[in-house]
């Protein structure tokens, strides 16, 4: 065995030897770390092609797949991707077309029917309402609607409908399906809809369980919310929205315009 003795002392040997592996871990996490470009980057690939089946079997290695794929699986013609870091948009990105058989791309400006999407956002309205005394998550809604008012029937006799249990999907009203209608249709009032007047023949929204005794996620509960939030107020529930929730929070791009205007429908 050959060994070659250092002149170094022992003392001064450990100091750089200390010194040494806590460079060796910077450079370690320098060459590790990501720029914000490359990590977008990433994440655009990983949706665009590394989406998983929702149900793979167990000790298989879940299959990549390509979101322009599965939109030509489920005839999709058009997708919008907005993706959210720390309260700031990072990316967005629009796939497909926006109608089914023309050629006109989709881009991340082309609005959608929002749905579901929009129930939050009237969420925070009704909450904004309570804030400023206008309405109490506690009592019969009934108290203040005035165009139509909830059906009365043996499961509010027992609770009341209440603004807390719209919000909290406790209200006791089914989900019931509505086709929509053609932008050529003259559209019924939200009173007609909710009475069940529809021109599609829709069944009136009433309570089918007693409110308050179990979760029942209901579009219909949010219809009856807007009539709430239109009462008392002599503009439309588009320019209240535009005005207390749309425009503060910079949403340029949305509304609750029914039917949109023709600057919009294109």
């Amino acid at each position: 065995m050959f060994e070659r003795r250092s002149r170094t002392s022992p003392r001064r040997a450990g100091a750089v030897l200390a010194w040494a592996a806590v460079a060796a871990g910077l450079a370690s996490v320098v060459c590790g770390c990501e720029t914000r470009q490359s990590l977008t980057r990433k994440r655009v690939r990983t949706t665009e092609r590394g989406l998983l089946r929702a149900v793979y079997l167990k000790g298989l290695k879940p299959e990549r797949l390509a979101l322009t794929a599965r939109m030509a699986f489920y005839r999709v013609p058009a997708v919008s991707v907005a993706v959210m870091d720390a309260n700031v948009l990072e990316w967005a990105r629009a796939y497909g077309v926006r109608e089914a058989g023309l050629e006109d791309v989709a881009t991340p400006d082309t609005m959608f029917q929002a749905r579901t999407l929009g129930q939050p956002v009237l969420a925070a309205e009704a909450l904004e309402a309570v804030g400023r005394g206008e309405l109490d998550l506690d009592a019969d809604v009934n108290g203040r609607l005035r165009s139509w008012r909830i059906p009365r029937n043996r499961f509010t006799a027992a609770s009341p409908v209440t603004l807390r249990r719209i919000l909290t999907h406790t209200a006791g009203f089914p989900d019931l399906f509505l086709p929509g209608y053609p932008r050529a249709d003259k559209l019924p009032s939200l009173s007609d809809l909710l009475a069940g007047r529809g021109t599609l023949g829709g069944l009136p929204v009433e309570a089918t369980a007693v409110p308050g005794e179990e979760v029942r996620p209901s579009g219909e509960g949010f219809a009856v919310l807007r009539a709430l939030l239109a009462e008392g107020d002599s503009r439309s529930l588009a320019e209240v929205m535009r005005t207390r929730i749309l425009d503060p929070l910079g949403m340029a791009h949305s509304t609750f315009e029914v039917p949109l205007p023709d600057g919009l429908a294109a």
